[in-house]
C-alpha cells in the first residue's frame, strides 16, 4: 500500500481524523524543529488531481476540504502550509471552464480571510481545467516547476 498524503481536521482534539487523501504533494526538506521535537518541513504545493470529470461539486471538494483542514502529514511527519504553500486543482473538463474556475479561486480566496484552520494560509490558488488527460503530466510539471522557483528564490 502506498503511503498518503493526508490532511487532518480538528486542531488539538485527540479524535483528529484524516478527511482527506491527495493525489499529490510536493515537500520541502524535512528539518528537526525543537518545538515539535521531530522532523517536519514545508507543504510547496498540494496536488489534487479529478481523473474523471471536473464538476464544480467536486473541485469546490477540493479547494475547501484543503483549506478546512489543520495538518498536512505524509508517512508519519507533519508538514507545515503557509503562504508559501499552492494549492493545485486540476480536473478533467473543457478548458472553457476558466470563468468558472477563475470565480471558484475568486470565492476561496474571500473565504481564506474568515477562516481559522491552519491550512487557511495556503498562499495561492490555482483551479484548471484539462481537456485531455495526457496533457496533465507536462502541464503539472509546469505548475510544479513554477512553485520550485519561487521557493528558491524566497
Amino acid at each position: 500500500m502506498p503511503a498518503t498524503i493526508e490532511l487532518w481536521v480538528a486542531r488539538g482534539d485527540p479524535r483528529a481524523r484524516s478527511c482527506i487523501e491527495l493525489a499529490e504533494c510536493v515537500l520541502s526538506p524535512w528539518r528537526r524543529r525543537p518545538s515539535y521535537g521531530r522532523s517536519t518541513g514545508r507543504a510547496l504545493a498540494l496536488i489534487e488531481i479529478e481523473e474523471t470529470n471536473d464538476n464544480p461539486k467536486k473541485v469546490i471538494g477540493d479547494v475547501f476540504g484543503v483549506l478546512l483542514g489543520d495538518k498536512v502529514t505524509f508517512k508519519g511527519t507533519d508538514f507545515h502550509v503557509g503562504p508559501w504553500t499552492t494549492l493545485i486543482v486540476l480536473g478533467k473538463g473543457p478548458v472553457g471552464r476558466r470563468e468558472r474556475n477563475g470565480l471558484i479561486t475568486g470565492a476561496a480566496q474571500t473565504a481564506q480571510a474568515g477562516m481559522q484552520s491552519r491550512n487557511h494560509a495556503v498562499g495561492e490558488i490555482v483551479v484548471e481545467s484539462i481537456a485531455d488527460m495526457a496533457e496533465l503530466p507536462a502541464r503539472l510539471r509546469e505548475l510544479v516547476e513554477v512553485v520550485l522557483r519561487r521557493d528558491a528564490r524566497a
